[in-house]
């Protein structure tokens, strides 16, 4: 598993590397305020369109897909550090790894608060079900699509 780890975070390496040119071209090319988010969808349906092709027979080798990876990576880097404000999306500064790590942290706790919420309400009767889904509906904590899964009897 350890030579298999390395192999894999050498891979990482070489494909970051790779994302980070990537960004430094695009940047030369379209400096400025840019169309972040379009082009990173655009990489994306380019990235499923050249997987599909391999799926499909119409296409045999990698390196089509791992361009367009690295192309929809470096667009997420842009989308992220720059933002978009052609859809009025300006960035407010990029979090510190700190900042991250508790944001991250914050969000794995909502969501294990919504799955126990869940939980919770599957084993109830009906009725007080769909009390309690509005009450934790208002609360912000129970999106509207979300409903409990009925409890194996």
């Amino acid at each position: 598993m350890g030579s298999d780890n390395r192999a894999y975070t050498q891979k990482l390496i070489e494909f970051l590397a790779a994302v980070e040119d990537e960004v430094s071209v695009a940047r030369k090319l379209f400096p400025g305020d840019n169309r972040n988010l379009a082009a990173a969808t655009e990489e994306l349906g380019e990235l499923a369109q050249a997987m599909l092709h391999i799926t499909e027979g119409k296409a045999t080798g990698w390196n089509h897909v791992y361009t367009e990876a690295v192309q929809l990576a470096a667009m997420a880097v842009r989308c992220a550090i720059e933002g978009d404000k052609t859809i009025a999306c300006p960035l407010d500064g990029v979090p510190t790894p700190d900042e991250y790590r508790v944001y991250r942290e914050e969000q794995k706790r909502l969501k294990a608060e919504r799955k126990a919420d869940l939980a919770l309400m599957a084993a109830l009767d009906p009725e007080v079900r769909e009390e309690i889904r509005h009450y934790l509906s208002a609360l912000g904590r129970l999106g509207a699509a979300q409903e409990p899964q009925e409890q194996a009897s």
